[in-house]
């Protein structure tokens, strides 16, 4: 009886752990489906047809109001690692001056680049002190006699 609870145990444990490692999926951003973009059509579709087919856009460009994107990413994560991306989708809406849709494009992870981020300081300018040079530095500055208490209900 004993090894009997021992085994299922065991058998139990080996369960949990192997399900605490099974990846998570998740899906951020607007990640449009080909079936709602094939109901668009190029010089037919206004503005708010688009927006009742796809939604509110991710981003309008700040430039141009005419220019929708529609950011989407769908990634799994195991356990504690890093996120790995399984796709991504950007669709750009171009419309015209109508409000009638221009362009449709749409772009995936292969399609952009990646940027290295530069890990330079600016320098600002000005004497770094540490704290004790800051505190002897404020010695004297602030005068006594020219003090007014200002809490409520005093001074007055």
């Amino acid at each position: 009886m004993q090894r009997k609870i021992s085994v299922f145990s065991l058998i139990l444990a080996t369960a949990l752990l192997a399900g605490a490692c099974a990846p998570v999926k998740a899906t951020r951003g607007n990640f449009l489906d080909d079936e709602r973009l094939r109901t668009l059509q190029v010089g037919v579709s206004t503005k708010a047809e688009v927006q009742q087919t796809l939604g509110t856009p991710t981003t309008t460009d700040p430039f141009d109001p005419n220019i929708w994107f529609y950011v989407g990413e769908k990634t799994s994560t195991t356990a504690f690692f890093k996120p790995e991306v399984e796709a991504r989708k950007v669709i750009v809406m171009k419309f015209n001056e109508e409000g009638f849709l221009q362009e449709a494009s749409a772009y995936s992870e292969k399609d952009g680049k990646r940027i290295e981020t530069v890990d330079k300081k600016t320098p600002a300018p000005g004497k770094e002190m540490n704290a004790f040079e800051q505190f002897l530095s404020n010695m004297g500055k602030f005068n006594q006699s020219g003090f007014q208490d200002n809490r409520a209900g005093q001074g007055q």
